[in-house]
């Protein structure tokens, strides 16, 4: 039969256990938990004290490009928020959004967690365990861009959890004209209620969901509104880079559902260590046989673990009309729907077991991979950009231009690639840097404005480059990739060899 309960988390275990067993049970679950939870926090702050140390973000961040490319990304992803905050964010250090990202995020989970009636223990460790999903880290590397995303996230938790779920579809326009990602996780929230008959519950979920999804819509649809009025198009201008291909037919969705049902499969096996994988599994399995035993399905397990399947599959759903390609490091929507799962079906004395397992076999070799991504991406971001440094006769902002040519980018791609650390999937940190436009962030940071790519701008000067800087230009450490440069007049040649 299925019942109908508050959402809460904390039902009583049906098992009879002595007055002596109880409290040790506890005491040791509790005891478990924490130290798990001890271990992903030190991990935390460990890849903290890495990351603040990087010498440069990503190429297109803010700090490096001006507010014309802003505007492109309004045209092709509908990210207006961002466009009028731009000014006030690059104004921002990265190492301080990077923080402030972490912060916000966590506390959004935590709140998520604890509105949906987990022990204060239980939510600070799921919330660590998605946190620590190492495709976040790579999205963080771009820290000022998805600050205001990660606030809203925070503010919007905290708003429903104080106000109501209402709060959810109207923040969906915000959420969509910066990362929209985070959007997907609010769903979850939906649980917290007061208790209803079964099927005004379940109705009521439903047409939770349903707002929630106008709210996204309507976020779509202003996008689209705005870029009619700017550019002319009603509509976003999907990149090149992000594969679309729109289903046009039946035979098209078809496909593109294939596409993303075979993406969401690649990318939880991509993640999991095989461990986490048996740790799901085993989960499950004591969730059915607990249900089995008790002879009753309760209600809120069954509308938990859809709402945390919505959530997992929601990434690679949205996209289905455009076929786009889904990155890896907008998946923490996945990541956290997979780790709600099994905790959303368990009940009872095997719940804080299961969030413990979660947190052991999934939180912390997530976390450890996160910190070595982190730690490689700091450390030669340093490294490359003191090589730069070394071979300029002068800053590189005393030049009317840089012309840069990595003569054989494929090589040059697999060196770098090579230097990640054992285990580190290079799905987390997919573009390496290996790029020629990559070269162009550490050349801004030293200062260069107008600098020209090879690979991409053929200029006339770029064979001047190809011929005479390796033989004539001063070149830094092998070690981290032959760096040669060489001045002429107000030009600065830079070769990067292999």
């Amino acid at each position: 039969m299925i019942t109908s309960k508050k959402f809460a988390m904390n039902e009583r275990p049906s098992t009879t256990l002595s007055p002596l067993t109880k409290p040790r049970l506890a005491f040791l679950s509790h005891s478990v938990t924490g130290a798990i939870l001890a271990a992903g926090l030190i991990l935390l702050l460990v890849t903290w004290f890495f990351a603040i140390q990087a010498a440069y973000w990503r190429h297109d961040a803010f700090y490096y490009i001006d507010a014309p490319a802003v505007l492109q990304k309004v045209r092709e992803e509908g990210r207006w928020l961002n466009y009028l905050l731009y000014d006030g964010l690059r104004a921002l250090p990265g190492w301080l959004c990077w923080t402030l990202n972490i912060l916000c995020v966590g506390a959004g989970l935590w709140t998520i967690a604890r509105a949906i009636g987990l022990p204060r223990l239980a939510a600070a460790s799921i919330s660590v365990t998605i946190l620590l999903f190492p495709g976040f880290y790579e999205q963080n590397t771009w820290p000022e861009s998805i600050l205001p995303g990660c606030l809203l996230f925070m503010l919007t938790a905290m708003a429903a959890r104080r106000w109501g779920w209402w709060i959810v579809p109207l923040t969906g326009p915000l959420f969509f004209a910066t990362i929209p990602y985070f959007y997907f996780m609010l769903p979850l929230i939906f649980l917290a209620g007061a208790p209803a008959p079964a099927f005004r519950a379940a109705a009521a979920i439903i047409g939770k969901c349903v707002a929630w999804g106008v709210g996204l819509i309507a976020g779509y649809l202003i996008a689209a509104g705005i870029n009619a009025f700017v550019f002319g198009h009603f509509g976003l201008e999907l990149s090149a880079w992000r594969l679309p291909r729109p289903a046009k037919d039946l035979s098209s969705l078809l496909d593109n559902i294939s596409r993303s049902s075979l993406g969401l499969l690649a990318n939880v096996f991509l993640w999991l260590p095989t461990a986490g994988v048996l740790t799901l599994i085993g989960a499950l399995l004591i969730s059915v046989l607990g249900f089995a035993r008790a002879r009753r399905i309760e209600l809120n397990n069954l509308a938990g673990a859809a709402l945390a399947a919505l959530v997992m599959v929601l990434p690679f759903l949205i996209v289905i009309p455009s076929g786009i390609l889904v990155q890896s490091r907008s998946l923490l929507p996945m990541a956290a729907g997979l780790i709600w799962l099994p905790v959303m079906l368990s009940a009872g004395a095997a719940r804080p077991a299961i969030i413990a397992a979660l947190g052991l076999f999934i939180g912390l070799p997530s976390g450890w991979q996160a910190l070595q991504a982190t730690r490689w991406y700091a450390e030669f971001s340093q490294a490359h950009i003191e090589n730069i440094r070394s071979v300029l006769p002068a800053g590189a902002g005393t030049f009317d231009w840089v012309y840069i040519d990595i003569p054989d980018a494929g090589a040059y791609g697999a060196r770098v690639q090579g230097t990640l650390p054992t285990g580190v999937r290079r799905q987390y940190f997919q573009e390496d840097l290996v790029g020629p436009d990559r070269l162009v962030t550490p050349l801004r940071e030293l200062g260069a404005t107008m600098i020209v790519p090879c690979q991409f701008w053929p200029h006339e000067r770029c064979e001047a480059v190809r011929q005479r800087v390796p033989s004539q230009g001063r070149c830094g450490d092998p070690a981290h990739g032959s760096v040669c440069a060489l001045a002429e007049g107000g030009d600065l040649l830079i070769s990067v060899q292999p």
